[in-house]
């Protein structure tokens, strides 16, 4: 008996604390304005339990308590709940306009903290219908539809930002010139590059992309000169400089300078010494006769003989009279695929014969006579037959 009424009396005080606690029901009209102060002051849980508590009286009532709902959550770093929350808000369509445009800006802001671009450009375009004239959110937008690739509606927005805005920030004039080069619009990207240099200066990617213009032109001459003075500048060089200056000057048929411009890349480490990177080094510098040099490549390319290399290899040890490296680079071409090109079997006798491999060069002869029965391949061996007596 005594222990029941002592175990009474120990839960009383805590029924009755319970009782004075009880949120009552609040008015929407007495509960709005309180949830606003303490939404302002950071009181975010404080704000989340009126918003409970306060009656909604219609539709638009609900839909508001849902806003200031959605943001206390977003306080509290419920950020899922919260966009849910303001979503439904937004939904309902009898949001009054000052709480539709809060409610919107908190959904772009939360949308774009979770990468939803295409919600971020939606919530963003419904805004500024409300509010043409806000310019931090015009500019946002204009972020997001890039990341879209939505590169149409870029430059339309951009047009609206050069007449409401003094000045568009530079990312914006560079979002403007990608979009441009994406599209094609080669003249006015020339346009919007020259702006940009005048207030900002360019950049070493919008250098190239300027370069990259003059190419797709076919003013290749203005394109590697472009280039050549970015290489020059060392600022923020790319192995695609290198690359895209070769490819122009040999275009506009300057092919020495498309060589020296795959060499220094390639001695800057700038441009990554793969295989394929000495291949066009070394079809530049056979194309422009520099035949020793073009000797080197093909050394560093021989640790895996490709046909083609081995040829290029071959003649251009002809034209600085290697011929035992001509006969060795000829011979082997054959030996793993070449033996159909008649003019190599040609090449292979007469270099071996020249290196004094006179067997070798007899048989290379006897094929390439079997292989054209109207050569003068009779003529070579005949030749070769003089030579070994002399001997």
């Amino acid at each position: 008996m005594k222990r029941g009424l002592w175990l009474a009396l120990f839960f009383l005080p805590f029924y009755v604390f319970a009782a004075d606690t009880d949120t009552q029901p609040i008015t929407f009209a007495s509960g709005y304005e309180t949830i606003k102060q303490e939404l302002a002051a950071q009181n975010y849980q404080d704000a989340l339990l009126l918003v409970e508590a306060t009656i909604s009286e219609n539709r638009q009532h609900k839909a508001i308590l849902a806003a200031l709902r959605g943001k206390a959550l977003w306080g509290l770093g419920n950020i899922i709940e919260a966009q849910e929350t303001l979503l439904l808000a937004y939904q309902s369509r009898v949001l009054p306009p000052d709480e539709l445009r809060d409610v919107l800006r908190y959904l772009i802001r939360i949308v774009g903290e979770r990468k939803m671009h295409r919600a971020s450009a939606a919530f963003t375009s419904h805004y500024l219908k409300l509010e043409p004239d806000d310019m931090q959110y015009r500019l946002a937008y204009v972020r997001t539809l890039f990341k879209l690739d939505q590169c149409k509606q870029v430059l339309i927005q951009h047009r609206i930002l050069l007449k409401r805005l003094k000045e568009p920030t530079e990312d914006i004039w560079i979002i403007k010139a990608r979009c441009q080069e994406k599209l094609g619009q080669f003249i006015p990207l020339l346009n919007t590059l020259t702006a940009i240099e005048s207030r900002f200066g360019l950049t070493p990617d919008l250098v190239r992309t300027r370069a990259r213009v003059f190419f797709k032109a076919k003013d290749y001459q203005k394109s590697y000169q472009i280039l050549r003075g970015l290489i020059a500048s060392g600022r923020g060089l790319v192995g695609e400089d290198f690359l895209m200056m070769a490819d122009a000057a040999y275009r506009n048929g300057e092919i020495a300078v498309a060589a020296n411009a795959v060499d220094i890349g390639l001695a800057s480490r700038v441009l990554p010494p793969s295989r394929q990177h000495y291949k066009w080094l070394l079809k530049y510098q056979f194309e422009s006769q520099q035949w020793h040099k073009a000797l080197e490549t093909s050394m560093w390319l021989n640790a895996k003989p490709e046909m083609q290399v081995l040829k290029v290899r071959a003649h251009s040890a002809l034209n600085v009279e290697e011929f035992e490296t001509c006969s060795d680079a000829a011979s082997l071409a054959i030996s793993i695929g070449a033996g159909s090109d008649n003019a190599l079997w040609k090449l292979h006798g007469y270099c071996a014969m020249k290196a004094g491999q006179y067997s070798q060069a007899e048989k290379a002869f006897r094929e390439w006579g079997k292989r054209e029965p109207n050569s003068d391949a009779q003529y070579w061996l005949s030749t070769l037959d003089v030579l070994k007596r002399k001997r």
